[in-house]
């Protein structure tokens, strides 16, 4: 049973499967950022008929591609309109972005118990110092000295992610870039070149679900997340025997010990051979 059971739903994830004209209103549009965006933008969408929005995991849209589009989304809609900001993480930075799109805002924080069994169950973590122009020759001595078949690399933003997938590429990396503005037979067909090792790294910008995660053998934060909650969205649900690698920058000693403070773990600095993380 789901929504829409009773409702009439419609998807807007990007590529494809944005449409171009509604043939009738629904009651529901459940889409990203950017394909909702393009709807308004394609006039698809009437926004004179939307009366409540919601913005979940809003700790995940502080990124420049989100904001963005949410800001133009937020500007075509009519002043009565009620926006519900949904975080995981209670974050001063997703009021004072979302603060003027809010009227008389009132915050509802809920003080749930951590999961500690999530929290036990974390990998081993490493943390290389490094600066950031030098992490993409830091990620392919990494690669090539470990012998890494499958790995899974986080980067904060699209741009970043494509920026890093176009350069693995001319490097002749057997890798592919993963985000959730592809349509559902994109994302489908990477992921199972993933799992039958067609695939050596997967370059994302999101957790990734499903059994596909377990294949990796290592994760590789290229850019460390902005707060600890996505940090564990990203580590959490994998295989114990996965092994994560932080590229900590000039700018991240403060966001790592967040991270380690609110999960309860501890970075382990990068050996000096490299080859000795294997005996871990």
């Amino acid at each position: 049973m789901s929504v829409g059971d009773f409702l009439d739903v419609n998807v807007c994830i990007g590529g494809d499967n944005v449409p171009r004209k509604l043939s009738v209103v629904p009651h529901v549009i459940v889409g990203t950022p950017f394909g909702v965006s393009n709807m308004i933008s394609c006039k698809s969408l009437n926004t004179g008929c939307i009366q409540t929005v919601v913005i979940n995991k809003a700790e995940k849209m502080l990124t420049n591609d989100y904001t963005k589009s949410i800001e133009k989304i937020m500007k075509k809609l009519t002043k009565t309109r009620q926006v519900t900001i949904l975080t995981s993480d209670k974050l001063d930075h997703v009021l004072d972005i979302y603060m003027e799109s809010l009227r008389d805002p009132l915050v509802i924080i809920n003080d749930k118990e951590k999961d500690d069994d999530l929290l036990k169950n974390l990998p081993k973590q490493f943390s290389l110092n490094i600066q950031s122009e030098w992490k993409m020759n830091a990620l392919c001595e990494i690669n090539e000295t470990l012998k890494i078949q499958r790995s899974i690399i986080f980067c904060n933003t699209l741009d970043r992610a494509q920026k890093l997938y176009d350069s693995l590429q001319r490097l002749e990396y057997a890798v592919s870039l993963f985000h959730l503005e592809m349509n559902a037979h994109e994302r489908e067909q990477i992921l199972d070149m993933f799992s039958s090792n067609n695939l050596k790294m997967l370059i994302t910008t999101d957790p990734i679900k499903g059994s596909q995660f377990q294949e990796a053998s290592w994760i590789i934060n290229f850019d460390l997340p902005i707060n600890p909650i996505c940090y564990l969205d990203r580590v959490a649900k994998c295989a114990k025997s996965i092994k994560v690698i932080n590229f900590i920058d000039e700018n991240d000693d403060h966001t790592k010990s967040a991270i380690e403070t609110h999960n309860k773990s501890y970075m382990i600095q990068m050996p000096l051979n490299m080859i000795d993380l294997l005996q871990y």
